[in-house]
C-alpha cells in the first residue's frame, strides 16, 4: 500500500488533516499471520482532542502511534486495523476508574471506529494485573454469514492510553452446517466409535477461513473434556480433545484416533525384553511402568503406542543424552517405533581427541584454544545412527569489544563415537559469545 494512502486512511479515522501526520518508519507486514495487513509502521500526529487516549505528547505536542492498515476483502477499501498509543514507560497513579473503562471504550469506538453500532456485543471485560500496571481489556464482535467484525480495545488505567485492534473480514464463505448439526455429526460419526472413553461434551466454536477446511472456509471445532471431573483418563493424554468439521460439507477434517491397542500390556513388555533389552546384557535396566498413549504421533496411523520407560543402574555407565530410557511400541503392529541406542563408542577418548586436534584445532592456528573437558554421550541425536558421540569442550579467547579486555567462552566439538567423523564444530569467526 502506498504510504500516502495509509496516512489518508489514518487521518480519516481520527478526523484530522493528513498534513499533520508524519511517518516515522515503515515495517514489513507479517503476511503469514496477518494476510490482510497492507501497511505497518510508526507515525506521529497531533491529537484531535485533549483526551488521554493518545498517550504522552512530546515537546511539540505530538503523539506517537504504532499503526496497521488493512484492506477489506470484497472491495479492497483500506481501514485502520490496529492503532497503539500505549507507550513503554514507568507506571503511574491510577487515573481511570475501572468501572468507567467500558464507557470510555464505547465513546472511543463510537467516535472513531467506522464499523461501530449499538448492536456490537461485548464479551465480559477483564482487568489484567501486570505488576503495578493495571490494564483493562475487552472484545466486541458481530457475525453474519459472510462477515466477521471483531474488535479489541485495551486501556492502561494509570494513564488512559489505548490499544485499538479491528478485524473486519468480509466476503466469507457461508456455513451450510449449523452448530447443532456439527455437534450431531461429532456424536454420530466420531464419539460413537469410542464408547469406552469418558468424554464429556463441552462446546462448539466456529473457525473462520480455517486451516482445517480444504478450501480455507469455515469449520466447526467441537471440544470434549476427558473424564467426568476433567482429569486425564490415560497417561500421555490431555484434559481436552478437539475435532474439526468442515462447515460447508460436514466432513470431519481432524479428529483424535482413540483406537485401543491390539497388543496387551504383557505382549508389549515381552517384545521390549526380547528385541531391545536382550541387546544390552551388560546393562542393569528395570522397567518402571507401562502405559498406553492413544492418538500418538509416533504411530504411522496416529494410533495407540505402548510407552515403557526404564530405570538404569549400571555401575560406571556412560551417560545417555536423554535420561528417559523409554521404549515405544506400536500398539497395533508390535513394531518398536523408538528405543534408546546404548551402543558404546568404538573410539577411545584418546583417539577421538587426536581426531579433533589434527582435523580441527590444527586448522585454527591463530585462535587461542584450550582444552577443558571431554565426555561421551550414548543415544545422541547428533549421531546419524543415534549412537554414541564424544563431546569436547574448549575455551576460546573472544575479542568481542576492541576497547575491552578479551573474554573467554566455551565452544564444543562433537565427534561420532563409531566412525570418528566430526559432526559439529563451532563458528570461531562469530563475534557472539556462546
Amino acid at each position: 500500500m502506498p504510504t500516502v494512502e495509509a496516512v489518508d486512511t489514518f487521518a480519516e479515522f481520527l478526523h484530522i488533516d493528513p498534513a499533520g501526520i508524519e511517518v516515522v518508519r515503515e515495517s514489513e507486514p507479517d503476511q503469514e499471520h496477518e494476510p490482510d495487513i497492507a501497511f505497518a509502521g510508526v507515525v506521529r500526529h497531533r491529537p484531535p482532542t485533549e483526551d488521554p487516549w493518545w498517550g504522552p505528547r512530546d515537546a511539540e505536542g505530538m503523539a506517537t502511534c504504532r499503526l496497521k492498515v488493512g484492506r477489506l476483502r470484497e472491495d479492497g477499501r483500506p481501514y485502520v486495523q490496529g492503532a497503539r498509543w500505549q507507550a513503554n514507560r514507568m507506571p503511574g497513579d491510577i487515573v481511570v476508574d475501572e468501572a468507567q473503562a467500558e464507557t470510555i471504550a464505547r465513546e472511543f469506538l463510537r467516535t472513531y471506529c467506522p464499523f461501530y453500532d449499538e448492536g456490537l456485543q461485548p464479551v465480559p471485560p477483564e482487568v489484567l494485573r501486570r505488576t503495578s500496571r493495571p490494564y483493562w481489556s475487552s472484545f466486541w464482535h458481530r457475525e453474519t454469514d459472510t462477515t466477521s467484525l471483531r474488535m479489541n480495545l485495551g486501556m492502561r488505567l494509570d494513564d488512559g492510553s489505548i490499544v485499538y485492534n479491528c478485524w473486519y473480514r468480509t466476503g466469507l464463505t457461508p456455513a451450510a452446517i449449523t452448530e447443532e448439526q456439527a455437534k450431531q455429526i461429532a456424536e454420530e460419526q466420531w464419539r460413537a466409535k469410542y464408547p469406552e472413553q469418558e468424554l464429556v461434551y463441552e462446546k462448539t466454536s466456529k473457525l473462520l477461513e480455517s486451516e482445517f477446511s480444504p478450501t480455507r472456509g469455515p469449520a466447526w471445532m467441537v471440544t470434549y473434556r476427558r473424564g467426568p471431573e476433567g482429569g486425564r483418563t490415560r497417561e500421555g493424554g490431555t484434559e481436552r480433545v478437539w475435532l474439526t468439521i468442515d462447515a460447508v460439507t460436514g466432513a470431519i477434517t481432524r479428529a483424535p484416533n482413540f483406537t485401543p491397542p491390539k497388543l496387551t500390556r504383557e505382549e508389549a513388555q515381552r517384545i521390549c525384553e526380547e528385541q531391545w533389552l536382550a541387546k544390552w546384557p551388560d546393562e542393569k535396566l528395570e522397567l518402571v511402568r507401562s502405559a498406553v498413549w492413544l492418538d500418538c504421533e509416533l504411530s504411522p496411523s496416529h494410533g495407540p503406542v505402548w510407552y515403557l520407560p526404564h530405570r538404569r543402574s549400571t555401575e560406571g555407565a556412560l551417560p545417555v543424552s536423554d535420561p528417559d530410557l523409554a521404549v515405544c511400541i506400536d500398539g497395533l503392529t508390535g513394531e518398536i517405533l523408538r528405543a534408546p541406542n546404548l551402543t558404546k563408542p568404538k573410539l577411545s577418548e584418546t583417539d577421538a581427541e587426536q581426531v579433533v586436534e589434527s582435523e580441527w584445532v590444527a586448522k585454527h592456528p591463530g585462535d587461542q584454544l584450550g582444552f577443558r573437558s571431554a565426555k561421551a554421550l550414548l543415544d545422541s541425536p547428533k549421531s546419524p545412527s543415534h549412537g554414541p558421540v564424544w563431546v569436547f569442550t574448549f575455551w576460546h579467547v573472544w575479542d568481542g569489544d576492541p576497547l575491552a579486555a578479551p573474554r573467554t567462552r566455551d565452544v564444543e566439538v562433537v565427534v561420532d563415537g563409531l566412525t570418528g567423523e566430526i559432526l559439529e564444530v563451532p563458528d570461531l569467526a562469530s563475534k557472539e559469545p556462546k
